[in-house]
């Protein structure tokens, strides 16, 4: 019961069962309508060190089963994260504005060049793309995509009236990125 002249409101608490569950949605975000390959790209990394090999792995891993909605932009960063010690990334080279160094997460640059080129065979538009600032030999001139945490990024959106799904897997050397939708 409320009294106006104490300043003093009670507020029936109605608690309302959510509609969706998060394992619907995640079982709906898994099983998502991308039947169809749209594109698929492979670069090979089998002369690199075992640091470079491992980050190659975590970064296909963490981009793959991600699913763009209609309208939706992807980011390599956002979802591979900081490529450090911290998260269990391993040291290999990398280049950095002085020149070739040791670092954390070297590797990972190629597997978003490796999705930059399939997102382009997929005909999704880029929305951010940097090419190195040395060439690399897994992809022709021109055709690379440098990405490093709070600078450079990989960006492209899909622009289709569908889901698309891309799935990215690297062993024995090879990475493939490939895009799947309807």
């Amino acid at each position: 019961v409320t009294d106006p002249s104490s300043g003093e409101y009670q507020i029936p608490l109605i608690i309302t069962p959510p509609s969706v569950t998060v394992e619907q949605l995640k079982k709906e975000h898994d099983n998502a309508p991308c039947p169809t390959q749209l594109s698929t790209y492979t670069t090979k990394y089998s002369n690199s060190d075992e640091g470079r090999c491992y980050n190659i792995k975590k970064s296909a891993e963490a981009i793959n089963g991600t699913v763009l909605y209609p309208g939706e932009e992807f980011s390599f960063l956002n979802e591979v994260g900081p490529a450090g010690k911290e998260q269990g990334y391993k040291e290999s080279t990398v280049y950095t504005s002085s020149g070739v160094d040791k670092g954390y997460g070297g590797g990972i640059c190629q597997v978003s060049t490796t999705a930059y080129l399939a997102a382009i065979y997929g005909y999704l538009p880029i929305t951010e793309r940097h090419n190195h600032s040395y060439t690399v030999g897994y992809v022709p001139l021109g055709f690379d995509a440098a990405v490093s945490w709070g600078g450079t990024d990989l960006r492209f959106k899909n622009n289709r009236p569908n889901p698309v799904k891309i799935v990215a897997s690297a062993d024995s050397g090879t990475i493939t990125v490939s895009i799947f939708g309807s």
